[in-house]
């Protein structure tokens, strides 16, 4: 498994490794076999350098559609705040991937795809053959059909481009309206209202967070945001934005609300448009089998803007797992990708959140078990077969780890600890003490950001996101 963010040094064995076993980019252009990454994000940097180690004679070239180098986006938050400069959200150097081996045109769309004739056709009009095709082109922001969605100081914020354009406005923004009460809108919010800006959010459905929180975790996280001066307005559609004077006038149910500034977070859509144009199936996302290959011979796909069996998943380390499993099945089948559950951990030191599974979908036999103190709450689902689907722990995350690995591996749950709603009980049953063999690895990565350690016990401290290690996951 390439080591995306890796604490060996420059000089460590490994990369002399890597750098031993690849020729020049100039000789490889004479290799039979060539690949082709189109996308620059985690999905499409995991997928080259994964097929790099893989085949270490291919040619391989990345397509990004930004002109920047690879970056934590999960940082974004914390970038248009000032809390981290651009360098910060940089792992490696400008000259990263070439180093590895890998030809990246960062700032260079893949217009068009030319199956029968195995190629891509790139902005500047120049076709390009590929062996093998893989396509990581992640996922757009959700752009709501609102009367005045164009106007002056309006923003997404989903890419580093965005995240510019959104730190310089805030210079002179005092006032911010958010739509969208989703995860990546929460958490914008808590970090503006960190530096003093006044913020609202506007989310179309009843509560906070709605893919994620049961009634009673909503309503904790909703006095949580209060505390923080952020005023959250549910079931408020917004009808549209008018200008007015250097701001904007948001139009809600009737009523109106002025800010220097909007923030769309309304969602996002996986990016087939590339696929659909090449006549690649789609649905959702792009269809994919459990090796990430498309119905198009030749070509495969991965991250955000993939589909695998029915699912869609905008998370960091899915996205990374199917990169690297796109790029090492590249020439020949060899690993399988499965479901990952839905994992959120909010960033937030005052309110920590653990949501693992499909917490706000229920079916007929389910049984519930919670536990609240103050506002520390717990929630587990079952199925009516006593296998645990989801959990919801707000303010108290202790146990985390051990509810996570239950829910992905299956593990059977006791009946009586489950019939008797023993939460504790169920995670003192499957916890390890320290030391412990199972809690070795050869490897961890940081649920936060993407960060991989390699040693068999993963780093106090993220030294990316400052994160404990509580955050890590065995690779």
């Amino acid at each position: 498994m390439p080591a995306l963010i890796s604490s060996s040094s420059p000089g460590s064995s490994r990369i002399s490794f890597v750098a031993a076993a690849m020729c020049d980019i100039a000789e490889r252009a004479m290799s039979s076999r060539e690949i082709i990454v189109v996308g620059g994000g985690i999905a499409g940097v995991s997928a080259a350098t994964a097929a790099r180690d893989e085949y270490p004679d291919a040619g391989i070239t990345l397509f990004a559609h930004e002109p920047y180098p690879f970056y934590n986006k999960i940082a974004l938050c914390a970038f248009i705040t000032g809390k981290k400069r651009q360098d910060h959200l940089h792992f490696y150097s400008a000259d990263w991937l070439r180093e590895y081996g890998i030809d990246a045109r960062l700032g260079e769309d893949v217009e068009s795809i030319d199956p029968g004739r195995s190629s891509v056709i790139s902005k500047n009009g120049k076709r390009r053959g590929y062996d093998r095709l893989i396509l990581a082109t992640g996922a757009v922001p959700t752009i709501p059909a609102i009367d005045g969605i164009d106007n002056r100081g309006v923003f997404t914020l989903w890419s580093l481009a965005d995240a510019i354009g959104v730190r310089d406005a805030l210079v002179s923004a005092g006032t911010v309206a958010i739509i969208g009460g989703g995860v990546l809108g929460v958490e914008t919010a808590v970090e503006l209202a960190s530096i003093g800006k006044k913020v609202t959010i506007l989310e179309a459905g009843d509560s906070v967070l709605p893919l994620h929180l049961d009634r009673i975790s909503a309503g904790l996280f909703g006095e949580f945001l209060r505390e923080k001066g952020i005023d959250a307005r549910l079931s408020t559609p917004v009808e549209r934005l008018e200008t007015r004077g250097a701001g904007l006038r948001v139009i809600h149910g009737g009523a109106g609300l002025d800010a220097d500034m909007v923030l769309l977070m309304a969602g996002a859509s996986p990016d087939t448009r590339l696929a659909r144009a090449a006549g690649i199936g789609c649905g959702d996302g792009i269809i994919v089998d459990s090796y990430m290959n498309t119905g198009v011979a030749g070509i495969s796909a991965c991250g955000n803007c993939a589909q695998l069996d029915g699912e869609r998943n905008f998370l960091w380390n899915p996205a990374r797992a199917q990169g690297e499993i796109a790029g090492s099945n590249a020439f020949e089948n060899r690993r399988k990708a499965t479901l990952e559950p839905v994992v959120i951990h909010l960033k937030m030191p005052e309110m920590p959140l653990f949501v693992c599974g499909r917490s706000t979908s229920s079916e007929r036999g389910d049984m519930v078990i919670d536990d609240r103190s103050g506002r520390a709450y717990r929630n587990l689902r079952f199925d009516d077969r006593y296998r645990l689907k989801s959990a919801i722990f707000l303010f108290e995350t202790d146990g985390f780890y051990e509810i996570e690995k239950i829910i992905r591996r299956a593990l059977p749950v006791p009946r009586d600890l489950v019939d008797a709603g023993d939460i504790d009980g169920i995670v003192k049953a499957f916890s390890v003490p320290p030391g412990d063999e199972d809690y070795r690895s050869s490897g961890w990565v940081c649920r936060m950001c993407g960060y991989s350690h390699e040693g068999d016990y993963p780093p106090e401290i993220c030294p990316v996101c400052s994160v404990g290690k509580d955050q890590f996951l065995a690779a």
